[in-house]
């Protein structure tokens, strides 16, 4: 925001300076003259029925003087009934004896729309014969029409003309706008030190403006200490945008030691005025829970009032999807994502993108979510990127490529996004159309993994077993697996919440049975859970601890089985010894469990060759998960005499024949000799509510939403 003359501040200036200034004249002028000093004595004692009517018969006798007040009290309603008719009249008969404060009054007329429709070239007219009769304000006026091109065509050397006579002459927010065109370099090349020269000069004379842009203009060029100090100076005058800004450096602890709760005092007091930028701050305070305590009531609150900033629509789609503080809705957030991707921010560009591509508030549209994530990603949003890439890879609304593909990863990457990273480190390796590259392959994956990625992790210690693009070295391959193993470990796999209630129902859905205790309930009893942690769900099977493992001790391998999950958690030594138990009562599940867990060493030393073993055992029954990760034993050579693609292929085969679908796509790469993964990865999760579904296979996430919330900054001067 500019500088700009407004009706409102005019008019006051001449309500209260006007008068003053046609006193003095009016001691060079013996006509009528105290008749004149007499209005303006009545009217600064606010008589202004005695001052219109000694200044009337003046003004009807051609005295400009006069004229121009009438046309002040007409405007203001002084002593008169309001109206702009009257003293756009009174204005034109001084302007026409050139009259300099008439001529602006007219140009403000013109400007604004005040008793005549709005017109910019008359406007403009009228504050360049004010102008070139010396009158300041007029100046500053005509400036900033050719600094904006309104009623003029766009002239920067015009704007910088009219500002300088008018800052010569004193004026403070022109001196300003001087400085931001040699900021800016309108008209003229940039020079920083001549702006903040002029800023400094009237930033000095407490030029509230002029000490933020000179504020603004010092933090950007690093000299943070002088920087805040001019900030700090404009914000005590209560300038909003420099309240926002000098928050914001207290926010990020920039130049000032962090602090959450000075921002959040500085933002609140700047959004408490209006300003919508310190309104989104105030939000993303709440809904972070810095400074504040976490409250996304509040939150949204302040988003709703700041919402016209793309940002805070933004923020207010990420409230809606994830239910932040209120029902989810996919509807609302999908349209509060459009009404930001409409004006072009990034971030929302990829959630919508986001929502068509799982049909969340919108029809499921691929091709949608392309073009949304094209506009985001050629801002060079780097979630939008690697989404891009992954549709690429699938050839999901886009031809498959994995030459594109890469180019899109690897663009993402570069902006250091660890999934990209990972996948554009797996296609590398493992892809077909593409030359296979270990050594950037082993480069992506590092990145990741150095980022804390557990997948990349694993990965990079899967190829220093096998000597994949870096030598062999077992004892690097232990330390990633490690750092893989300690992240898994973090997302509580296998935990079961304790249970608050269980309520078992009939076929029917009636209640029969509130807290119930004992074995399970037929299979054709439904049993709501309610869980400590505030989930419920309708399964079909639940057990109490004492019961199952009195059922355990019986030799009931099933009841085994499920000990060693309820312990995976809590005591892995415990898990260990029911798992291996219940595989040795023949336990297809048990089997296939202890083989992973001599694989990664729970609840026991590592073992790979009795991996191998058990995991043999309940491939040859059938287990398609089983056979999946035998198969890609075989293809890394873990707990095998060595790398055997034959058996790899047949066991995958095996687990594909199933209808595993992440055993069909390895298979697909070992049939092309290629490695042991694909950038579009499933993963086997163990059920954590009791459901005897004990397996479920997902897909890793394909998309990135961006929920990160945004601190606004100023780049731009006032």
């Amino acid at each position: 925001m500019r500088h700009n003359s407004n009706s409102n501040r005019i008019v006051k200036t001449l309500t209260k300076n006007t008068i003053q200034l046609l006193y003095f004249l009016a001691l060079a002028t013996p006509a009528f003259a105290g008749n004149f000093e007499d209005g303006v004595a009545a009217a600064a004692r606010n008589d202004y029925v005695a001052a219109l009517t000694l200044w009337t018969p003046l003004a009807e006798s051609g005295d400009k003087r006069a004229q121009h007040n009438l046309g002040v009290m007409n405007q203001m309603g002084l002593g008169v009934i309001q109206s702009y008719q009257k003293a756009l009249h009174w204005y034109r008969q001084a302007a026409e004896q050139n009259y300099p404060d008439s001529q602006n009054n007219i140009g403000v007329f013109y400007d604004k729309g005040l008793g005549v429709a709005s017109d910019l070239k008359q406007a403009a007219h009228w504050y360049r014969l004010a102008a070139e009769h010396g009158f300041t304000e007029a100046m500053m006026s005509l400036a900033t029409m050719f600094d904006q091109g309104r009623g003029v065509e766009q002239d920067y050397t015009e704007a910088r003309r009219w500002y300088a006579s008018a800052a010569d002459r004193g004026h403070l927010g022109a001196t300003a706008n001087l400085g931001i065109l040699f900021q800016l370099g309108r008209g003229l090349n940039p020079d920083r030190q001549e702006a903040a020269r002029l800023f400094r000069i009237a930033a000095s004379r407490g030029h509230k403006e002029s000490q933020y842009n000179l504020g603004i203009l010092l933090r950007d060029g690093n000299q943070l200490d002088e920087g805040v100090r001019w900030l700090r100076m404009s914000a005590n005058q209560g300038l909003a945008q420099a309240q926002t800004d000098l928050g914001a450096l207290y926010y990020f602890g920039k130049g000032v030691k962090q602090s959450f709760s000075e921002a959040e005092a500085l933002f609140r007091s700047a959004a408490e005025q209006g300003y919508t930028a310190a309104q989104q701050n105030l939000g993303t305070m709440y809904f972070e829970g810095k400074g504040v305590n976490q409250d996304y009531v509040e939150a949204r609150k302040w988003y709703l009032k700041a919402a016209v900033l793309p940002d805070s629509q933004a923020a207010l789609g990420v409230i809606y999807e994830q239910g932040k503080g209120i029902a989810i809705d996919p509807k609302q957030a999908a349209d509060w994502y459009r009404k930001a991707a409409d004006q072009g921010l990034a971030k929302a560009q990829n959630n919508l993108g986001n929502c068509y591509r799982i049909g969340a508030g919108v029809p499921m549209d691929v091709e949608e979510a392309v073009k949304w994530y094209r506009l985001a990603a050629e801002q060079n949003h780097k979630m939008a990127q690697a989404s891009l890439g992954l549709l690429h890879l699938e050839g999901n609304g886009v031809p498959r490529s994995e030459i594109e593909a890469a180019r899109w990863l690897e663009l993402a990457a570069k902006q250091d996004f660890a999934d990209a990273q990972y996948r554009l480190g797996l296609l590398l390796r493992d892809g077909v159309e593409i030359k296979q590259d270990l050594s950037r392959a082993v480069k992506w994956i590092r990145a990741a993994a150095e980022q804390g990625h557990a997948s990349a992790q694993e990965d990079l210690g899967s190829m220093y077993r096998a000597g994949l693009g870096v030598p062999i070295d077992t004892k690097e391959s232990e330390k990633w697996y490690a750092m893989a193993e300690k992240q898994r470990a973090n997302g509580g796999v296998f935990q079961l919440a304790p249970i608050e209630k269980v309520i078992v129902h009939s076929k029917n859905g009636d209640e029969v049975q509130t807290n119930w205790k004992g074995p399970f309930p037929a299979s054709s009893s439904q049993v709501l859970i309610e869980a400590k942690n505030g989930k419920t769900g309708l399964i079909y099977e639940i057990f109490q601890l004492d019961w199952l493992i009195e059922q355990a001790n019986a030799g009931d391998s099933e009841a085994e089985y499920r000990l060693s999950r309820y312990f995976w958690s809590k005591d892995q030594q415990a898990a260990f010894k029911w798992a291996k138990t219940a595989a040795d009562h023949g336990n297809l599940k048990a089997r296939f469990l202890l083989g992973m867990m001599y694989l990664e060493g729970r609840g026991t030393d590592k073992d790979e060759s009795k991996a191998v073993t058990y995991l043999t055992a309940a491939a040859e029954q059938g287990n398609a998960f089983a056979q999946y990760n035998l198969g890609l034993m075989y293809a890394q050579g873990i707990g095998v005499e060595t790398m055997d693609v034959e058996q790899a292929i047949r066991w995958t085969t095996s687990a594909a024949k199933q209808g595993y679908e992440p055993a069909v796509q390895q298979l697909l790469l070992l049939q092309n000799g290629r490695f042991t993964d694909v950038p579009t990865r499933y993963r086997i999760e163990f059920a954590e509510d009791g459901d005897s579904n004990d397996f479920k296979i997902k897909k890793d996430r394909n998309y990135f939403p961006d929920i990160d919330p945004n601190i606004q900054q100023r780049d731009l001067p006032i």
